[in-house]
């Protein structure tokens, strides 16, 4: 109910401000321009916040049925790889990927884990400087699962955030806090991972030496 309410208000705010942006309602001036790409983009961000909030509400209380079917996780990762390489584009971030030919089929729902692979890398893209490394890769382990691993050379992660991160609105320092996020996208992705009976965690070596998401996937 609350997206509801929220979205078609939110819409129509979206709608009239990139029409003005794009010369529809006639000539504009600079600082228009400024003042309408803030409105857009914070409309944006608080439609992808009641998005998340009525993802993350339905996961949790089961009220969302998983529809699974054999996925192929190499093709789910090049549509993801695809779409990001514009959003690294501004920060002139080089993304690369390392997947194994032979990597086996997984049970699961295709959309929820092309949410969180593209939660990751977005996170990756937010929390790294200009001209950073993003690597996503996938591989076969020796215990019938798949894990998949999104690295980056961020801001890093301090030992004792390791586990947080993936709370609800959680911010591990000043410095992310300065960085535009729902604080929900981590618990959603937690959330998804487990459902599918796989397991998420972060590591890094600290504040400064950016950080490594993986998550596992039982094969078949």
């Amino acid at each position: 109910m609350m997206e509801k309410e929220l979205r078609q208000p939110l819409d129509i705010i979206n709608k009239y401000a990139n029409a003005i942006l794009s010369g529809e309602t006639g000539p504009t001036t600079e600082d228009l321009n400024k003042y309408n790409t803030i409105i857009s983009k914070q409309t944006s961000r608080i439609l992808n916040l009641t998005s998340d909030l009525t993802n993350l509400a339905q996961f949790e209380t089961s009220k969302t049925k998983i529809e699974k079917s054999k996925v192929n996780l190499s093709s789910v990762i090049d549509n993801v790889f695809d779409e990001m390489l514009a959003q690294a584009a501004p920060k002139n971030n080089k993304l690369i990927k390392e997947v194994d030919a032979q990597l086996p089929e997984v049970t699961a729902n295709a959309n929820n884990i092309l949410q969180v692979i593209i939660n990751l890398i977005s996170n990756a893209i937010k929390f790294s400087p200009d001209n950073g490394l993003i690597k996503i890769s996938a591989q076969k382990d020796g215990e019938g699962l798949i894990v998949v691993e999104v690295k980056d050379q961020g801001l890093g992660i301090e030992k004792k955030d390791l586990e947080k991160v993936f709370e609800k609105f959680y911010s591990v320092s000043s410095e992310t806090a300065r960085v535009k996020s729902t604080g929900l996208g981590l618990a959603l992705c937690k959330t998804i991972i487990e459902a599918h009976g796989g397991r998420i965690w972060a590591e890094s070596e600290g504040k400064g030496k950016g950080s490594s998401f993986k998550f596992t996937l039982p094969i078949n």
